[in-house]
């Protein structure tokens, strides 16, 4: 945790803020990313957030001597299970870094402000135009309201090209069931 918060400040403040409100403090710093992802818990802070960042999973299957690099979202199959399979293990993951009109937002709801697991969290990448005033892409990571950490593929469909005002965002939400 003290050796990542450096390089989350820089390049991905939203999530630096974030990070107080995952786990305890002896979590964060003996826990591994790697792990709290394959761990598959649908109420786990840090999918949400990969997921809405597109990060990419890279597996190593011992049994057959190979390696897959996928997209996240592609990982988690039902609850609590995964692409992993005997003797296979998380090597890595990979987050591209933000882009110029690429903004990064979060929502976490937890009995405790600090210091405990989601009940829900929304990760939101909403990739703007250049002239800020169209919606290009959007990311929403979930976590708590499936079996999986999920995309809501729907609403975010339902954004592209749409202008950035409240009526998007409303219209956009009533896919979400």
């Amino acid at each position: 945790y003290k050796g990542m918060l450096p390089a989350l400040e820089q390049y991905f403040p939203e999530f630096a803020d974030l990070f107080e409100r995952i786990a305890s403090p002896q979590i964060r710093n003996m826990g591994t990313i790697g792990g709290n992802v394959a761990n598959a818990s649908p109420i786990g802070d840090l999918p949400p957030i990969l997921l809405a960042l597109d990060a990419r999973i890279h597996i190593r299957h011992c049994d057959v001597n190979n390696d897959e690099i996928i997209p996240l979202s592609e990982f988690f199959l039902d609850y609590k299970k995964t692409k992993l399979r005997a003797g296979s293990y998380v090597v890595s993951l990979h987050v591209p870094m933000m882009k110029e009109n690429q903004y990064l937002y979060f929502h976490k709801i937890s009995k405790r402000y600090e210091d405990d697991i989601s009940a829900y969290l929304l990760a939101a990448r909403i990739d703007l135009s250049a002239d800020g005033a169209t919606i290009q892409d959007a990311k929403f990571g979930l976590g708590g309201m499936a079996a999986i950490p999920l995309l809501a593929e729907k609403c975010q469909q339902a954004l592209i090209r749409q202008s950035v005002d409240v009526a998007s965002f409303e219209q956009a939400a009533q896919m979400l069931s």
